[in-house]
């Protein structure tokens, strides 16, 4: 097999006749350039296949600080829950840490887990093990709290957040568009012709999306002619389970029930002799993978953590470290899950018509 030839940038400026500096400015799509110097930059750097070396960048800064890389560079994956490996029972949060250990590796770096809420760490000690060992960027994982506040010493490091758990400070995040999947979700509903339609969420994931899937509910409602004749039920943590469930179906009997959950609404309803999707249907806004059983959305989780580590890559070879002026959030769109928890799951989901959410 024939060595794969490395692409400076030298060669690109070959090609293109200008000079390194400016090709160096295009490939970190600096606005100092015109849009038609830069499309002519990449379009040389994709025929040449030029390919980002870490290693490079990692040598430039190591000889700044005196420091000699030995291995890829690393990027910290910070858990936060109050036990060290408790993160890993959780599918989501599984698939969230392997999107970005795969979205590392594809440009040259590695990830390694660290957990902030070890009893022996404080905020400083804390974010000096990570200096120390070199690491310049880090992905907060969510919190498993309401209202998470994180402390570090952030001008070290080149922070995102997956999710909307960590409240404080305010970070650049990437995440799903839940008030999309809440409008996507309710047109859905209203195509298998349902009217009486069920919202149950615990408020914990309410209060942490700041209300953006009970938000596209009830503008759903409004919009749609949608008759409001069941109240949303959110309920306290302690609350979420097969009894409070259970009560609020027998006093309403939805036709769909539309929240946040895998199996278990499904499987509380069947200890009780209510079968799905025979006597009530379900449609989820957080199915927990491709596939899943139940019908609904899948975040992709996948994507979501690729992208968070494409955005932490970035701000490290830009050298842009600590708390961001204008924090930036990506949310990206969730894919339809056929599931088996509606009468008809032949009829398609998540329409291009849902990009208008507000004008049916």
């Amino acid at each position: 097999m024939s060595e794969q030839v490395y692409v400076s940038m030298k060669d690109i400026a070959e090609k293109v006749g200008l000079h390194v500096s400016t090709v160096s400015l295009a490939l970190k799509d600096s606005p100092k350039l015109r849009a038609q110097t830069k499309e002519k930059i990449l379009a040389a750097a994709h025929l040449l296949g030029y390919r980002h070396n870490p290693y490079i960048s990692t040598l430039m800064r190591s000889r700044r600080s005196r420091r000699i890389p030995q291995t890829s560079p690393v990027i910290g994956y910070i858990t936060s829950h109050d036990h060290r490996d408790e993160w890993k029972q959780v599918d989501v949060l599984h698939q969230f840490f392997h999107g970005c250990c795969e979205m590392a590796t594809q440009r040259g770096y590695r990830m390694e887990t660290f957990w902030r809420k070890d009893p022996s760490m404080t905020p400083k000690r804390f974010s000096r093990i990570l200096y120390n060992r070199g690491i310049q960027g880090i992905i907060l994982a969510p919190c498993p709290e309401l209202d998470a506040h994180v402390e570090m010493e952030w001008e070290l490091f080149s922070p995102v957040a997956i999710g909307y758990s960590i409240h404080h400070p305010r970070l650049h995040r990437v995440t799903n568009n839940h008030f999309l999947s809440g409008i996507q979700v309710m047109d859905y509903c209203r195509k298998i012709g349902a009217r009486r339609i069920g919202f149950v969420v615990p408020k914990l994931h309410t209060v942490r999306l700041q209300h953006r899937w009970l938000g596209a509910f009830l503008a759903k409602q409004f919009t749609a002619g949608i008759p409001a004749e069941i109240p949303p039920l959110i309920t306290d943590q302690g609350e979420w389970g097969a009894p409070t469930i259970l009560e609020w179906y027998y006093r309403h009997r939805p036709d769909v029930i539309v929240g946040s959950f895998g199996s278990s609404i499904k499987n509380w309803l069947a200890s009780a002799g209510i079968q799905t999707p025979r006597d009530v249907q379900l449609v989820s806004l957080t199915c927990p993978d491709e596939n899943h059983e139940v019908t609904g959305i899948y975040e992709n989780s996948h994507g979501i953590a690729r992208k968070a580590t494409e955005m932490v890559i970035s701000m490290i070879e830009q050298t842009e470290k600590g708390l961001p002026a204008e924090p930036w959030t990506i949310s990206l769109e969730g894919a339809w899950n056929p599931g088996t928890t509606v009468l008809d799951p032949s009829i398609p989901g998540v329409s291009e018509e849902s990009n208008l959410p507000l004008l049916s």
